[in-house]
């Protein structure tokens, strides 16, 4: 009778560990590693999982688009998400290594977990291509991680929950303290359908310098394809004395009189000290020209008046978005 006993009680605690749970929303951890209490495994992701971000008023979703041998790869349907990964590189799109889930920027690999997760576990890895000590800590089954720079300066709070299998939330905090941008997930799902944003950038202008030791004297004409989603300008100038007239238009190039073409943005004879003047954006999509064909001729200028004290730089790109489906 003791035995019957014990193996129906032991019969009762198997049905009770495999019901509820972090683990069974989910696909069981690769590897052989277990998610418990006190030490989180590895999981499992497939193509198609999607996890959905609220980040201020924006929302946005991260997707597992393909699967490339010892990466995933992870787009975005946030077109202003996509456009920053192409320019700084986030380290949670593109590549994200199989063997640990870390992240990719450029030739480093951001090693946001180190599995499997246990409380007080320390590690070193490359983010936003500086050092990095990160801490987990590990209570009723969800790690709460902290990464600090070198200075011992917080710049990333995040959470793991095994029952969604990547970021509960994420926060980026400058060396102020400040917070530079958060995400708290609304949804973690399977077989996620809809599509993601994908940029094809032409860079039709890039120059900077010293306004003093080579004032630059430059009206450079492009052509934008009337399909392009818009042109885009990154503008700085960091002028002490002497003036400056800058600009991004269609042609002819005016960006500070009123009643013409209102796209287009810029600083005409702005006099210095202009500390900085700054634009970075969108500054407007192309029309079909009245004489017809596929392309708007627009411009950028950049001129320093002779003797100006300061630095410049500016940027000028076509942008074409398509909205790639994930079927």
């Amino acid at each position: 009778m003791r035995s019957l006993q014990l193996a129906v009680a032991l019969l009762m605690l198997a049905g009770c560990a495999g019901s509820g749970g972090p683990s069974s929303s989910g696909p069981a951890a690769q590897g052989g590693l277990e998610s418990t209490a006190s030490a989180i495994g590895l999981p499992q992701w497939a193509v198609r999982d999607a996890w959905t971000y609220k980040s201020g008023d924006a929302t946005l979703t991260y997707v597992v688009t393909a699967d490339q041998g010892a990466d995933w790869l992870m787009e975005t349907d946030s077109p202003e998400r996509a456009f920053a990964n192409l320019r700084d590189d986030v380290s949670r799109l593109g590549p994200q290594r199989k063997a640990d889930l870390a992240g990719s920027q450029g030739a480093d690999r951001v090693e946001f977990f180190q599995w499997p997760l246990t409380d007080g576990k320390t590690w070193t890895t490359q983010w936003d291509h500086q050092p990095v000590t990160i801490k987990a800590r590990v209570a009723n089954g969800v790690a709460d991680l902290m990464a600090h720079d070198r200075n011992g300066t917080m710049v990333y709070h995040y959470t793991y929950d095994p029952a969604v299998r990547w970021f509960k939330e994420l926060h980026h905090f400058g060396s102020d303290g400040k917070e530079i941008i958060g995400f708290t997930l609304s949804a973690a799902v399977h077989n996620w359908t809809g599509s993601v944003a994908r940029w094809k950038l032409d860079n039709v202008g890039s120059q900077h310098g010293d306004l003093g030791a080579s004032p630059p004297s430059s009206f450079v004409n492009f052509d934008v394809p009337l399909a392009a989603t818009d042109v885009w300008v990154s503008l700085r100038v960091d002028c002490a004395s002497g003036s400056v007239t800058a600009g991004v238009a269609p042609f002819p190039v005016v960006t500070t009189v009123a009643g013409v073409d209102p796209r287009g943005n810029g600083i005409s004879g702005t006099p210095c000290p202009a500390n900085p003047a700054f634009i970075e954006g969108p500054v407007g999509a192309p029309k079909a020209p009245p004489q017809g064909g596929s392309t708007e001729t627009w411009g950028w200028s950049m001129v320093g008046a002779p003797g100006s004290v300061g630095t410049y730089a500016i940027e000028v790109l076509v942008r074409t978005l398509t909205m790639t489906p994930i079927v």
